[in-house]
């Protein structure tokens, strides 16, 4: 990509502010990154290792390109984690395992890869190199940290001293090239150092640097923003360039009773909350169901709807709903059934979460008579449809006069028709494999049943 990203160092200009960068909080499961870069073979191609110190970063006008994600897992994930006893997590980008870290305490620490950065063998750090401790507070003390390794290459053993050396520079604002800003982050200069020595090789130690700018922000486990220019050792081939944005995603997930509801779900239960169980006709049960964002980046709600007679949402807020990384919203459904037998409710959540954009699930309770009100005509009104699952044919025993609307889930209406038997036979041959929802209105009310066409 022949993008030109022109930073220009400015020592004396001022920072009129600073932030610190304290431990992040990852979440159990980790963090994800949209990933966006720019490498190259030459300077002109990608970047230039200066860096302008004035407090305000706009790569908003950078031409990047599109790689796979960037993610944080628990090094449980890698099939290779427990070569890495005390790393905590494992770099991917999309599925290639980029490096081994470990998030423990206040340090951020390097603890190999599963390859080398550029190709070439495993490389695990008996001593872990530190790479960052936290917090990093503005104008501290430039540090200098060492860790050390063996790995094979070929049938010689090489030693590996990795130095690095870390300086903090300024505080200012930071947009990227997708637009968002941060107000508070935090520019380090970043210079490590690897010396690999083979005492069998006269041409040793072989010596190759990685010269960095990183941009953290407060709240985040890695650099937002990250320059690289790496000089392999002599003769060991090109310098290579490069510059990495990477956008914090967000992750929904919707709980009830603290227990995860899947998206598309179309069986409910009591354990969470899903299925609200029975009540008389008139009376009212209420749920409530927590919104989560199970990353780091924003997750904004638009909108929510819920469709079922019976059910309706209570004290929703205003929308759009922004929710930060690692944070929770609340909302109530009421169940007041207006029909006897099943009812069922289709609650669906608009967001940005990039792959569960729309995030449904079926809820459902059941109705009662009240058999002291001894309502005989009510109890002549009791409707059935049956058999579910069901092939071809779809039983439907209601009052004549009765009227029949059947949807699918996405509220399309498949087939409209009058009762004029007490006993009606439908053929839904026709109609594709899936949920449909068969709504039967009799003098007294709307009864809405689930069937499944197989």
């Amino acid at each position: 990509m022949k993008t030109k990203l022109s930073i220009f160092l400015s020592v004396f200009s001022l920072v009129c502010f600073s932030q610190t960068i304290n431990t992040p909080t990852i979440p159990a499961g980790g963090a994800e990154f949209a990933l966006r870069t720019i490498t190259g073979t030459s300077a002109s191609v990608a970047i230039v290792s200066t860096v302008q110190v004035s407090g305000a970063w706009n790569f908003s006008a950078a031409v990047t390109a599109t790689s796979s994600n960037f993610n944080l897992k628990p090094v449980s994930a890698s099939p290779s984690g427990s070569l890495f006893p005390l790393a905590s997590h494992v770099r991917r980008i999309g599925t290639n395992e980029e490096a081994y870290v470990g998030y423990n305490g206040n340090q951020y620490t390097f603890h190999g890869n599963p390859q080398g950065m550029l190709g070439g063998p495993q490389k695990r750090y008996s001593t872990p190199l530190i790479m960052h401790v936290f917090p990093i507070t503005p104008n501290q003390v430039p540090y200098t940290h060492t860790g050390t390794g063996t790995f094979q290459a070929g049938p010689f053993t090489v030693t590996r001293t990795d130095i690095i050396n870390v300086t903090w520079l300024a505080s200012g604002s930071l947009t990227m090239p997708t637009g968002e800003s941060y107000p508070n982050a935090v520019l380090l200069k970043v210079l490590r150092t690897n010396s690999d020595n083979n005492p069998q090789d006269p041409n040793g130690p072989y010596v190759s640097t990685i010269d960095m700018y990183h941009w953290w922000v407060d709240g985040y486990p890695v650099p937002l923003v990250e320059t690289r220019v790496y000089t392999p050792p002599p003769n060991q081939g090109q310098i290579q360039y490069s510059s990495t944005f990477r956008t914090p995603q967000s992750e929904i997930n919707v709980q009830g009773n603290n227990s995860d509801i899947i998206t598309n779900s179309t069986i409910t239960n009591t354990l969470n909350s899903t299925d609200f169980g029975s009540t008389i006709i008139g009376n009212v049960i209420t749920k409530t169901f927590k919104i989560e964002n199970k990353d780091l980046g924003k997750l904004t709600i638009s909108n929510m709807s819920l469709t079922g007679t019976s059910f309706s949402l209570v004290g929703l807020p205003s929308f759009p709903i922004n929710l930060a990384g690692n944070s929770s919203v609340s909302f109530t459904v009421a169940f007041k059934p207006n029909l006897v037998g099943p009812n069922l409710g289709l609650i669906t959540i608009n967001n940005t979460d990039a792959d569960e954009s729309v995030y449904s699930f079926i809820i459902s309770g059941t109705g009662l008579l009240d058999v002291s009100l001894n309502n005989i005509n009510l109890e002549k009104e009791l409707v059935n449809v049956f058999p579910s699952p069901t092939n071809d044919i779809l039983n439907v025993n209601a009052p004549v006069g009765s009227s029949i609307k059947i949807s699918d889930i996405n509220g399309k209406v498949i087939k409209l028709l009058s009762i004029e038997m007490i006993n009606t036979s439908i053929n839904i041959s026709d109609c594709e494999k899936g949920i449909y929802f068969v709504e039967v209105k009799t003098s007294h009310g709307l009864n809405t049943v689930k069937i499944i066409k197989d």
